[in-house]
This record gives structure tokens, C-alpha cells and sequence, in this order.
């Protein structure tokens, strides 16, 4: 008996770490990808990215075109970045 409770434990504590990563790491690009919007809408009107660019944060502008509260967060945070 104790022997499997110790391999429980053992087990537990080596995906610890891996578990905590990985939840850091979703944590981080979820917060991330909407962050980056503001500078990047401010780096495509400097001319340092393509209008182009913009294809990547079309899931966002697809939620914000569906949901006026999320719209108005982030037209609240890229006024940060650009004059809008």
C-alpha cells in the first residue's frame, strides 16, 4: 500500500512544474494577443508593419464587431496607443 502512495506522490510532484508552465503560458498568450493590439495598430500608422498586418487580430475585431461592450474595451485601449 504505501509503495503506490508514494508513487502517487512522486507522480503529482513530477507534473507539477510541467502543469504550472503550461497554465503560465496560456495565462500569457491569452493576455498577450489582446494586448498587442494597441501597439500594433500604433507600429501599422508609423509605416513599421503593412496594413496587412491587421489579418491577425480579426477574431478580435469579429467579437468586438458582436459584443459593444468588449468594442468599447478595446477601443478604450488602443486610444492609448493611436488618437482614434
Amino acid at each position: 500500500m504505501t509503495t503506490d502512495r508514494h508513487d502517487n506522490d512522486q507522480h503529482k510532484r513530477e507534473r507539477g512544474p510541467f502543469v504550472g508552465c503550461l497554465a503560465a503560458t496560456l495565462l500569457f498568450a491569452l493576455l498577450s494577443y489582446p494586448l498587442s493590439w494597441g501597439p500594433a495598430v500604433w507600429l501599422t500608422r508609423h509605416g513599421y508593419l503593412p496594413n496587412e498586418a491587421g489579418v491577425v487580430y480579426m477574431p478580435l475585431a469579429w467579437i468586438a464587431n458582436h459584443c459593444e461592450p468588449f468594442a468599447d474595451l478595446i477601443l478604450w485601449y488602443v486610444s492609448f496607443w493611436v488618437d482614434l
